[in-house]
């Protein structure tokens, strides 16, 4: 597992970490070459796709799900602006349906990565969650995932995502942010009154 987390970390440094989008894209209405517009994924034996059937509160979702029996991880990610959030609590969560996510370590989450600097001005990790061992799994209708973080004042950057660790189906929708309490707007950047 512990190759697992570090060739994610590498994928999203190298995949997901020049994906800017003018919105987040949050429910997924926006689709672009079969995909959410602004988001990409990756991982050996995934399949990533907007599901134009299936959805929490619309007909559209995220959807990832493994093509064969692996022992990996498909991710799929975008960046958040790092200003509105330095030195803020953010609250990211969204729904997830899950249909056989049934190995023993699978889980299929929301996850949120924060980036800064160390001394040298080389790439360090400030903060990171996965939503390892707390999941959705086995086969559940949605569920609200959440994931809370205060977020380092020398942030320089700020991804987030869905992932399916393992095999099964994962459907993701009606993703939200609040910052410090007041929820972010997705479509003009900024935070709602």
């Amino acid at each position: 597992m512990k190759v697992a987390r570090g060739c994610f970390f590498v994928l999203i440094m190298l995949f997901i970490g020049n994906v800017y989008a003018q919105s987040l894209n949050l429910d997924f209405e926006e689709i672009e070459k079969g995909m959410p517009k602004g988001y990409r994924g990756y991982g050996d034996g995934y399949k990533f796709v907007a599901d134009t059937t299936i959805g929490f509160m619309s007909k559209k979702s995220l959807h990832i799900y493994s093509k064969e029996r692996r022992v990996q991880m498909g991710i799929v990610g975008a960046v958040f602006p790092v200003e509105a959030a330095r030195g803020k609590k953010i609250v990211f969560s969204g729904f997830i349906k899950t249909e056989k996510v049934d190995q023993e370590w699978a889980w299929a989450g929301l996850w949120l990565r924060v980036t800064g600097k160390d001394a040298e001005g080389k790439p360090v990790i400030l903060g990171y969650d996965n939503m390892s061992g707390r999941g959705a799994k086995y086969s559940e209708d949605w569920k609200r995932m959440v994931i809370e973080m205060k977020i380092n004042e020398k942030a320089t950057e700020i991804t987030f995502g869905a992932l399916l660790a393992g095999t099964g189906k994962a459907w993701f929708d009606y993703l939200e942010f609040e910052i410090d309490g007041k929820l972010y707007d997705d479509v003009i950047p900024g935070l709602k009154k």
